[in-house]
């Protein structure tokens, strides 16, 4: 009982970070999280 829970748990992590990695993945398309870049970037500079 206590294996099929752990293994339910790593599965629901797993899922988890795919769904966050695809969330970042599209945030970091935006033209927004670009210029925020070069805006750090270029004060850095």
């Amino acid at each position: 009982m206590l294996a099929l829970f752990f293994a339910y748990s790593i599965l629901l992590l797993v899922l988890w970070l795919m769904r966050l990695d695809f969330e970042i993945r599209e945030w970091t398309k935006s033209e927004e999280f670009e210029n925020r870049i070069k805006y750090i970037v270029y004060r850095v500079e």
